[in-house]
């Protein structure tokens, strides 16, 4: 049985970066309005999940946590 989750870091660090390039693109694309709000949608509905899990969850971070990143730890 599952006693907790940890999220580790990787080689590049804990969590990537939103990339500005991306962002602006989705501001100047059609439609990209609708995907930074999927995007917005999907990270909310993550850190939910995370926040109200049953089980405890824990970041073991080996390497720079910055942003979004060090939110979730």
């Amino acid at each position: 049985a599952v006693t907790g989750i940890v999220l580790a870091s990787g080689a590049q660090g804990f969590m990537g970066e939103i990339d500005p390039a991306w962002l602006q693109v989705q501001q100047q694309g059609s439609g990209g309005e609708d995907a930074l709000k999927a995007f917005a949608r999907g990270a909310e509905a993550l850190a939910s999940r995370i926040v109200h899990a049953a089980k405890p969850i824990a970041a073991a971070i080996a390497r720079d946590a910055h942003g979004a990143g060090m939110e979730f730890a």
